[in-house]
């Protein structure tokens, strides 16, 4: 685990478990293509932009001594992209997407139906798994008209009956659109920022929020970094090795620009199946499971 990871804070974000174009979202179209959105040349891409992003960050969820890096970056996300869009301001509770280790997706008659897996140990997630699950079944709030609802890391509560029944339709009303864009490389990630969107990617073990050239937002708190900050060796790609480095990430772990999240009224994704039978700690049964799950896009 890097070294750049405060004390008592975790990372937790696992390797993708595709190449870029392979998984379920939408891929970036590739610089010279056509396309919407458009990757920008370099010369298109202002490296030395302010804070593009930073007047729609209000606050910092804190992931505290969990590897839950890759939720929080899902929770940070949908408040910006909220922000945006002049929406009202919700918290919200990472465990509800935290709570599950794996998803499937299956074709049942003319439904579509997406199984969740409950999680067992605190072991992290990768990127496409937490974008999946915030996509489809959507991320609870934290409190409803400032009365608590769920603990924003409680993820075995679930499991231990704490959770109220009604959370997920609290959650549904909480999704990213079907525009998640798959972004290949640095001049791909710049260039959804040069157009008004955040990118998540990995590094080094943990997910970060990139907001513009030299500024990545965590989930450790308000209290790292002023608002959750990240330090320069996750973030600056103003220089070719600080490019190179950041594009070792994305390869690794991926990096996913999400463009919109849905009317709170939308209808809710049908078919949600809390967990299958059968489902079991045995590793060889995971890896079936996670190869199944990318079956569909």
């Amino acid at each position: 685990m890097s070294n750049l990871i405060p004390p008592g804070k975790h990372g937790g974000c696992l390797k993708r478990e595709t190449k870029f174009g392979e998984g379920p979202f939408i891929t970036l179209p590739t610089y010279g293509t056509d396309g919407t959105p458009l990757v920008l040349p370099w010369s298109e891409i202002d490296a030395s932009d302010g804070m593009i992003l930073d007047e729609f960050h209000w606050y910092t969820p804190d992931q505290n001594g969990l590897s839950s890096c890759t939720t929080g970056m899902d929770e940070n996300d949908m408040a910006i992209l909220r922000e945006m869009e002049g929406k009202r301001r919700v918290k919200f509770a990472m465990a509800g997407l935290y709570a599950f280790d794996g998803i499937t997706i299956r074709g049942d008659g003319d439904l579509d139906v997406f199984e969740v897996h409950h999680r067992r140990s605190d072991g992290g997630m990768n990127l496409e798994t937490a974008l999946l699950i915030a996509q489809l079944q959507g991320i609870p709030p934290r409190e409803i008209d400032g009365v608590p609802y769920i603990d924003p890391l409680d993820w075995k509560g679930l499991r231990e009956g704490r959770w109220p029944g009604d959370w997920r339709v609290e959650a549904a009303k909480y999704r990213f659109s079907a525009e998640v864009y798959d972004v290949f490389d640095c001049q791909a990630m710049l260039s959804e920022l040069e157009h008004g969107r955040p990118t998540q990617r990995g590094q080094d073990g943990h997910a970060v929020l990139q907001m513009y050239k030299n500024l990545v937002k965590g989930t450790w708190g308000a209290r790292y970094g002023g608002r959750g900050d990240g330090v320069h060796e996750w973030g600056d790609t103003s220089t070719v090795s600080g490019r190179r480095r950041v594009n070792a990430g994305i390869e690794q772990y991926g990096a996913f620009s999400v463009r919109a999240t849905l009317p709170e009224d939308a209808p809710p994704s049908e078919g949600i199946v809390p967990q299958i039978e059968g489902d079991t700690k045995d590793d060889d049964n995971r890896r079936y499971r996670r190869r199944r799950r990318w079956g569909r896009r």
